[in-house]
């Protein structure tokens, strides 16, 4: 593992000595404990960011959210800024049962989809959600959840910023799913995300609504 941090320049190399501070756990992770903390990155730059840490089963997490990450990052998407590999101490990987590696990623302004959702409602969030599908990089992000086999887009990994201005984040089930073999990186298999249904249910809703003027 340490191979693949030293080999790739945008995945920074990180241990316990820049954590500056550690806060208390979210409960928006389902695969990950998601601890935000405060963090040095190994430019020198410090920031708000989180800390995933995965069971030791879930070893396959990190590559799909290093995969996710980089591929991203190539393709011009809105992911956070940085993303890095924190090893953690020995006595804590023991005690928690848990990855020698943590995924630790960048903190980006605004709120999950998800959070919205639980503020305002179902009827205030619908119109949300249509804005989603008006913007201008949906196709984009549909197309490479495609590419990554990412099934797991859906309102509690896509961030609103404002006005047109999105982030993705979690790519921990991409690559098929969350805990896959060898076997299962089928180049033919297809993946469907819970945003990639809603928009193809939002494309039919408004072509029935035109043909219906």
């Amino acid at each position: 593992m340490g191979n693949v941090v030293s080999f790739h320049k945008g995945i920074d190399r990180l241990t316990a000595e820049n954590l500056i501070r550690i806060d208390k756990p979210v409960d928006e992770g389902i695969r990950a404990l998601t601890q935000p903390c405060y963090l040095r990155w190994s430019d020198g730059t410090e920031s708000q960011a989180y800390l995933k840490i995965f069971g030791s089963n879930l070893g396959t997490c990190i590559i799909n959210e290093i995969t996710g990450f980089l591929i991203g990052k190539a393709c011009n998407l809105p992911l956070p800024n940085k993303l890095g590999m924190l090893q953690l101490p020995e006595d804590f990987v023991k005690a928690n049962q848990c990855c020698e590696w943590a995924i630790a990623v960048s903190e980006v302004p605004g709120k999950t989809l998800k959070m919205i959702y639980k503020d305002v409602g179902v009827d205030s969030f619908a119109p949300i959600f249509d804005h989603l599908f008006e913007w201008s990089r949906i196709e984009d992000v549909l197309a490479f959840d495609d590419w990554i086999a990412n099934g797991d887009r859906n309102i509690g990994n896509v961030v609103i910023a404002g006005s047109s201005s999105y982030y993705l984040i979690d790519h921990s089930d991409a690559l098929v799913k969350s805990n896959w073999s060898i076997g299962d990186l089928d180049p033919s298999r297809q993946v469907d995300s819970v945003l990639a249904e809603g928009y193809r249910y939002n494309s039919r809703a408004c072509s029935d609504k035109k043909r219906s003027l």
